[in-house]
């Protein structure tokens, strides 16, 4: 565990005993909200990764940064002077290792069938992340160590005084400790790595990322945002970019018909067909001579089929906001969309050969 969580000295002497119990119990409360906010587990983990990526400056950031060398090395099971390189630099090592890490596994989920775990899937598919998870957990042991223990108020009572004994309370614990660590930057990166195979292991059933933010959550009620604050935002931006669609889409079949009429009715050298389609399409700009929506039909008319500018294009004119229409849908759009380019390219060669003459 990750945390600075441990009490002050509460050891006094010659303390109201109803005041000291007060105080201590005022102490145990904020003893377990920094526990709360430790980095504890694969997914607060993967919480803190999600913070440090969005949240850089916010005050956990900046408790889990100063407690993390200290963390770090004694995972190692050395003092903290003895790993070679920059202590300062190894938190930001660990959190971009896990950010990397959680981002494919976030935007790179396994494809076609699955039978069983998503987790092995995706390990398959990762031959090179699977790898490197297998390391550091081989280079992880478990370890029984002493343990100087925190008193508690239920110490306290047992014992019948206002204050806790004076002897030390030692306990055993057992501890996970990497071995084979030598620098900073190796140890910060190993502890990454062997955090992200217990999430895959632990977590990676029962944890979701906000469609909005990307932000990690439990699965329960939600499903498929953090909060009702990202999902209303992310509702607000579908309704506005499917009118987007909606009104390109327009255009476009206002263009295309507007071209194929001119082509029919026999298109003139000197004819400023571009202007004409515009005209006809609500395509015009403050520059009557240029059209953002026109050019890039223009160019996309002069790459080859099937490619990038050609597809990306298309996809824009789907209506349906997640970009996946059904098959007849898409067909007949890929048909409207290949004539318009075709009759594009026409009417530029009809064009060319006015400028030559």
């Amino acid at each position: 565990m990750l945390s600075e969580s441990k009490p002050d000295d509460v050891r006094r002497s010659g303390a109201d005993p109803s005041a000291w119990a007060e105080d201590f119990a005022g102490l145990m409360v904020v003893s377990m909200a920094r526990l709360g906010r430790s980095l504890d587990g694969p997914f607060d983990a993967a919480l803190a990764a999600w913070t440090y990526e969005h949240e850089l400056d916010s005050e956990w950031i900046n408790e889990l940064r100063d407690s993390f060398p200290a963390w770090l090395a004694a995972m190692c099971g050395q003092k903290p002077g003895t790993l070679a390189g920059d202590r300062q630099k190894a938190f930001d090592v660990f959190m971009a290792c896990l950010v990397v890490l959680l981002t494919h596994w976030r935007t790179e989920p396994p494809l076609g069938v699955r039978y069983g775990s998503v987790a092995a899937h995706w390990c398959a598919g990762h031959p090179a992340i699977y790898s490197k998870v297998q390391a550091a957990i081989r280079a992880r042991s478990s370890v029984i160590r002493i343990a100087l223990a925190d008193w508690t108020l239920a110490d306290v009572l047992k014992h019948g005084r206002g204050e806790p004994p004076k002897a030390e309370k030692l306990e055993l614990k057992t501890v996970l400790q990497f071995s084979g660590q030598r620098t900073w930057a190796q140890a910060a990166a190993t502890a990454a790595y062997a955090l992200f195979g217990d999430f895959l292991m632990d977590e990676s059933e029962t944890t979701e990322f906000c469609k909005r933010c990307a932000k990690p959550f439990r699965i329960g009620k939600k499903k498929l945002f953090c909060s009702l604050r990202c999902a209303r935002i992310h509702s607000a931006i579908q309704s506005r970019h499917e009118k987007v669609r909606i009104s390109r889409r327009r255009k476009f079949r206002n263009a295309a018909g507007a071209l194929a009429r001119l082509l029919e009715s026999g298109l003139g050298a000197r004819t400023d067909w571009r202007d004409h389609v515009q005209r006809k399409a609500g395509m015009q700009t403050r520059d009557a001579r240029r059209s953002r929506g026109l050019t890039a039909f223009i160019r996309a008319s002069q790459a080859a089929p099937g490619s990038p500018e050609r597809e990306g294009l298309l996809r824009s004119l789907q209506v349906d906001s997640d970009g996946n229409p059904d098959t007849e849908e898409r067909e007949a759009l890929q048909r409207e969309f290949d004539s318009f380019l075709s009759n594009i390219q026409k009417a530029e060669e009809i064009q060319q050969r006015g400028k030559r003459k």
